[in-house]
């Protein structure tokens, strides 16, 4: 993925400001492996670096530091986002005729609390026009 420079100098300013924190902690992840962590949950932790690779490894679960499958991109960066609203500028825009996600509601998100994030959209909310 192509990042703009003022996006990746942020984005490098961002993990420089990243505390401290033990094994199992997002910021562990980031400082280790000199990544934003976007998103963490058990066993994997998604991590984006200044040069706009996605990423995934989990110290504490013996995940090696591996390319994040792209699938998972722009859920990632939708998790990202919610962090670091900045990020929101990756992120595709809608295009007309987008069609609203039937799994999810428009919401991105499934479940009663919202919580988890809607593969079939990427978490965005919507899918692309239908070609033609």
């Amino acid at each position: 993925m192509s990042i703009p420079p003022n996006i990746s100098h942020r984005i490098e300013r961002a993990i420089g400001m990243l505390e401290p924190e033990p094994l199992g902690h997002v910021n562990y992840e980031g400082r280790r492996h000199r990544a934003l962590p976007l998103f963490g949950t058990v066993g994997e932790v998604w991590l984006l670096r200044p040069d706009g690779t996605l990423w995934r490894a989990d110290s504490d679960a013996g995940l090696p530091l591996e390319p994040l499958p792209a699938e998972l991109h722009t859920m990632a960066l939708v998790a990202g986002s919610l962090r670091y609203p900045w990020l929101g500028a990756l992120l595709p825009v809608r295009p007309l005729g987008a069609i609203e996600c039937g799994t999810c509601d428009g919401a991105g998100r499934l479940g009663a609390t919202k919580t988890v994030f809607c593969n079939t959209c990427g978490a965005l909310g919507w899918r692309p026009p239908p070609p033609g």
